[in-house]
């Protein structure tokens, strides 16, 4: 396997785009990337957004023994074509609860996403710099397809 010819420890950048179809998990994304302690910059494409956005906020390390994040030093996270707002995809009241509690990012990057002025307002509330292409795209036109 890949993962095991190739040391994932030292790695700093992750893009991930995914599949709408492929319904990963927190805890997949974490056997995939659990390792990953020097992670600075994650960008994030798709459906994958919710569960890998929980591990790299909420996720604690089992190895630890506790409280330690898995990613102690992500500094910064890109969303693009992310869908906010309802179970499928990112809630609402998610992403900035997951901030506060990680309280380390310095800076999110939303492009082409479905969000709201009011909740990108919210996300700079948690976060120092919030950069928005004030791209608002109503979800109700938005088809099954990413």
């Amino acid at each position: 396997m890949l993962l095991n010819a190739m040391p994932l420890e030292d790695m700093r950048v992750l893009s991930v785009c995914c599949d709408p179809d492929q319904a990963w998990s927190a805890q997949g994304w974490s056997t995939l990337f659990g390792t990953c302690s020097n992670l600075r910059h994650a960008k994030i494409r798709f459906s994958c957004a919710r569960p890998l956005c929980e591990l790299l906020l909420t996720g604690f390390s089992p190895i630890q023994g506790g409280p330690v994040p898995l990613f102690p030093r992500l500094e910064q996270l890109t969303l693009l074509n992310v869908r906010f707002g309802d179970e499928r995809h990112i809630r609402t009241d998610e992403l900035p609860e997951w901030l506060k509690g990680q309280g380390i990012l310095k800076k999110l990057v939303i492009q082409d996403c479905s969000i709201t002025s009011e909740l990108v307002d919210r996300l700079r509330e948690v976060v120092p710099e919030v950069i928005w292409d004030e791209h608002l795209h109503d979800m109700s036109e938005d088809s099954e397809e990413e």
